[in-house]
């Protein structure tokens, strides 16, 4: 009997070793994994990175790691015909892909850091097409990726982040103008003001999950058209999303609070978005030049501000933030009981026609409603006290504003821009709170005006 055990258990824990090395993945000729497509490997002289998988299923989205190679960086995974940056849905059939090299000497430039324990890259060859940075450096790691280091490359169009990246700094990839996609590991938790900006064939990109901020001017003029904000982000700064003008689409997460000036600044394709529930503090400005934007939608929990009838106020009606510049609408009254109006909260609007301030209105705010070049007539109900600089600047259609006698200050060029202007105010004559150049660019203004008698 004991002759038999033996033999037994060894056969058992063959079988349990084969299950283990099958199961685990990391055997390719062993997988229980069933796969529609192969994959084969040519690595001319390199390692693969253990995440690369031996195959793959129809409708799979797979970004491939880049292998290693000493004192090489790679620069793509090559089929026969073309270069392949990913499976996805549209791949198809048995795949042999041939990885290619490139002196790294040659290729990439990199300073240590300040404690020297670390590789900054800080510059790339112009040549360079597709570029994989690599983890690591005469024998320490890369972590950042530095200001300037790719700014106004013409030819880059692909770029592989590896994982350990920790900072993309300011300006890194400004103007990459053939940039078409970039790959950020989830080890990055910071990337800085204009990282991307002016990046116009970047339509595209997956942030990552440890991010907290999105910088000032970060995506500014670039070609993006739609993003999910990833959960963790607090803050939106100033201008990240501005001239984005194909934008479509954007998800805002719960985690965050604060939407600085100008972040979505003439995102013309922009149509609606949502204002998640966590979101306490709004800059001025924000949706200025949005000129496709049909409503504001504020989630339900919101407990600083609300939406009505696809505008953006206060949760309190004080204040009128935002008023979506793409609805169509030809007039609107300002609700009574709101008491202020954010700075350009009717900007660009290219629909309205008539707008009626109420006398709750205490401040009529600067450049309200700049270039809305189809404002033909604006009255100011009795009870606004003041007028600031240019809140007409630039609407060349406007041919009426009244002016009631409640208004004791007026700042200078309150009227620049507006060529067609006639402005009918309620006092007999200048009251000393106006100043001397309040009315440059008026075609005409007459005093003692009573209602109904233009």
């Amino acid at each position: 009997m004991k002759k038999l055990i033996f033999p037994i258990l060894i056969i058992f824990l063959c079988i349990f070793s084969f299950m283990l090395i099958s199961c685990d993945g990391q055997d390719d000729t062993t997988s229980f994994n069933s796969f529609e497509y192969s994959i084969t490997y040519e690595l001319n002289g390199g390692t693969n990175s253990a995440e690369n998988p031996s195959g793959y299923n129809k409708g799979d989205k797979i970004i491939l790691d880049a292998p290693q190679k000493e004192g090489y960086m790679f620069t793509g995974w090559y089929t026969e015909e073309d270069i392949l940056i990913e499976i996805n849905e549209d791949t198809a059939g048995d795949l042999t892909l041939y990885a290619t090299w490139r002196d790294i000497e040659s290729s990439l430039l990199f300073e240590l850091n300040y404690l020297g324990d670390s590789y900054i890259v800080i510059g790339c060859a112009k040549s360079l097409e597709y570029m994989y940075i690599p983890s690591t450096y005469k024998g320490l790691p890369v972590t950042v990726i530095g200001s300037y280091a790719f700014m106004y490359h013409k030819n880059l169009k692909y770029v592989y982040i590896p994982d350990g990246v920790t900072s993309i700094w300011s300006s890194a990839f400004f103007s990459c103008e053939s940039l078409e996609g970039v790959r950020i590991p989830n080890s990055v938790t910071e990337i800085d003001t204009r990282a991307f900006s002016k990046c116009k064939k970047l339509k595209s990109i997956d942030l990552p999950d440890n991010l907290t901020v999105i910088g000032s001017y970060l995506f500014y003029y670039s070609g993006i058209t739609s993003i999910d904000i990833p959960d963790g982000v607090t803050e939106i700064r100033k201008n990240a999303f501005s001239d984005c003008k194909s934008l479509t689409n954007i998800k805002l997460p719960e985690s965050l609070t604060t939407l600085r000036y100008d972040v979505f600044l003439n995102c013309t394709a922009l149509e609606e978005i949502v204002i998640p529930s966590s979101v306490t503090n709004i800059d001025k400005s924000i949706f200025r030049g949005c000129t496709s934007l049909k409503s504001i939608t504020v989630a339900d929990g919101n407990t600083v501000y609300k939406s009505v009838d696809g505008a953006l106020y206060t949760k309190d009606g004080k204040t009128l933030v935002a008023y979506p510049g793409g609805n169509g609408e030809e007039t609107f009254t300002v609700p009574n009981g709101t008491e202020n109006i954010e700075v350009g909260a009717f900007a660009y609007n290219p629909s309205l026609k008539s707008v009626v301030i109420p006398g709750s209105v205490k401040n009529f705010g600067w450049r309200m409603f700049n270039d809305c070049t189809s404002l033909e007539s604006v009255i100011i109900e009795d009870g606004v006290t003041a007028i600031e600089t240019t809140p007409f600047y630039n609407c060349d259609s406007l041919k009426s504003v009244v002016v009631p006698d409640s208004v004791t200050t007026i700042t200078e060029e309150m009227l620049e821009g507006c060529p067609l202007l006639t402005v009918y105010c309620e006092a007999e004559q200048k009251p000393e709170g106006w100043d001397e150049n309040w009315s440059n660019g008026a075609k005409e203004v007459v005093w003692g005006y009573k209602e109904g008698n233009k």
